[in-house]
């Protein structure tokens, strides 16, 4: 397989950032690369880039669906431009693309380009497709941390999350404009903006599961085009492996 671990200078997080490209060697070796289907992987909180690769099957699974993969370490920022902390999602939304496409050339072709998350990175995928829908065909989130900034807020103030504080601070107003999962699509409704095709899907022992629920019957209620599947599971990456094996067989 060619898999290429990159380290690159990155002005929003002050320092050096971190990202993992794979590439199918037969899209190489037919001149494909430029044409092929890519998919950006979130991974979870106390995660990294690497998790994918160790604890998934999806670096086989994208050779056999012809899918090129690309990941980075985002810390425990929850994708976010951090309250108190580096700008997290300016790299994953800005520096990351454009490296790519000055180094690599792969597709920026809406049709061409996904994003799937795991747990903290099920909301970031669900954040970078709302916030940037031109970009991506389909979103995918899988035992996602949808809560919304409310719902953070309490948890913040209850002193119970010093990770969610970090990431929001006190969720004034501009930290709810960009990362609430609910206002986002609401706005592209108001909009009349084309939205990317929502998938979640979550186990039905996770934790998380209230969440999902919660954020589907928005979208029902919104009338917004998605899936949702609720199979055995927990909130685990071999759940995850699942999920993803599925996603990436209809997209393929």
């Amino acid at each position: 397989m060619a898999k290429f671990n990159i380290k690159f200078e990155a002005k929003s997080v002050e320092g050096p950032a971190y990202l993992i490209v794979y590439i199918p060697e037969k899209l190489i070796r037919e001149g494909r690369v430029q044409e092929a289907k890519v998919v950006y992987l979130l991974h979870g909180k106390n995660g990294d880039g690497e998790d994918f690769g160790e604890y998934t099957g999806c670096y086989p699974y994208a050779k056999e669906h012809e899918l090129i993969l690309v990941s980075s370490s985002m810390s425990n920022s929850y994708y976010t431009d951090m309250a108190y902390g580096p700008k997290y999602f300016e790299l994953l939304s800005s520096e990351i693309p454009l490296f790519l496409n000055n180094t690599m050339k792969l597709s920026t072709d809406r049709d061409k380009n996904y994003v799937l998350g795991f747990s903290m990175g099920g909301f970031g995928a669900l954040k970078l497709a709302l916030t940037y829908p031109e970009r991506f065909k389909e979103v995918c989130s899988i035992s996602g941390s949808l809560r919304s900034m409310a719902d953070n807020e309490r948890l913040i103030k209850g002193g119970q999350r010093q990770d969610l504080n970090l990431a929001f601070g006190s969720c004034n107003e501009k930290m709810y404009k960009a990362n609430d999962i609910y206002y986002l699509l609401d706005k592209l409704i108001k909009n009349k903006s084309t939205i990317p095709y929502i998938n979640i899907s979550c186990g039905e022992q996770d934790g998380l599961i209230r969440f999902n629920k919660a954020y589907v019957e928005f979208l029902e209620e919104k009338k917004v085009p998605h899936s949702f599947l609720v199979n055995p599971g927990d909130h685990s990456l071999s759940y995850c492996d699942k999920e993803m094996l599925r996603f990436f067989c209809k997209i393929s």
